[in-house]
């Protein structure tokens, strides 16, 4: 363990501001090798800190547990979940451990949390992490909406986003191990909007009367400008945007929440 992971790893455990996103250890781990993020996003010791989540002993090998979009859009479900009287909630790929649909459970009770996923593999170790935490979380396949028979007062989803201009960068800065997995998880095609189209386009059919649709981007990969144009030709509004510009560093290059509702 190198001196750069060693503090990295220290932060986390032993500053970690539980209420806000901890913009120094996102500067931190940008220093660090593919397999040191991974191992730092797959550390058990951090994900129970921020998430309350128990994956020991049921890592996946394959993708990480969270990343800073993750962070981003559970700080805000957190804070947003406490003002709605949300009854249901519907995550959209939620990952090989289901981290926020599951975590944001064990806050919130009372509420509802259906967990989609394609990738089956994943699928299975959402459903071990589910059991390993004794919490109801219904899991099951879904490509986007072609398994959704119900609407829902929320519908969140951290999408695939990063456009294909981004191939070099991503690959070339990964281990060989890794490279291929985490650019077909985070790529959508040319213009990295083609799984975001599919959302916005089908979403009113499963929203509930006033429901909302939350959307985890980040900034970096597609503009915020392009995102707003793309909402108003779907006939959503904007109802907020979340921001913490003095924690998220360097400006520009963090990830940001969308909340939307139908026109």
């Amino acid at each position: 363990m190198n001196s750069k992971y060693k503090k990295a790893l220290n932060f986390i455990l032993n500053n970690h501001v539980q209420e806000s996103i901890p913009s120094k250890f996102l500067t931190l781990q940008k220093s660090l090798t593919s397999e040191e993020r991974f191992q730092i996003r797959n550390d058990e010791r951090i994900v129970s800190k921020i998430f309350n989540l128990d994956i020991d002993n049921i890592i996946f090998d394959e993708y990480y547990c969270w990343d800073s979009t993750t962070l981003s859009l559970y700080y805000y479900l957190k804070t947003f979940l406490k003002t709605k009287n949300i009854k249901n909630i519907l995550e959209l790929g939620c990952g090989p451990y289901c981290t926020l649909s599951i975590s944001l459970k064990k806050l919130f009770p009372n509420i509802e949390f259906t967990a989609l996923e394609i990738d089956k593999d994943k699928i299975k170790n959402a459903i071990k992490t589910r059991q390993k935490n004794k919490i109801k979380v219904d899991i099951f396949y879904s490509d986007l909406f072609s398994k959704v028979n119900s609407t829902y007062d929320i519908i969140f989803m951290n999408p695939p986003y990063v456009p294909s201009k981004f191939e070099k960068q991503i690959v070339d800065n990964s281990s060989p191990t890794l490279n291929s997995k985490e650019w077909k998880s985070g790529h959508s095609n040319e213009d990295g909007l083609e799984v975001i189209n599919k959302l916005l386009k089908n979403s009113k059919n499963y929203l509930s009367d006033d429901g909302f649709l939350i959307i985890g981007i980040n900034n970096y990969f597609i503009s915020n400008i392009k995102l707003i144009s793309l909402f108003k030709n779907f006939e959503f509004n904007l109802l907020e945007k979340f921001k913490k510009q003095k924690e998220c560093i360097p400006t520009g290059n963090y990830s940001q929440v969308y909340t939307l509702n139908i026109k």
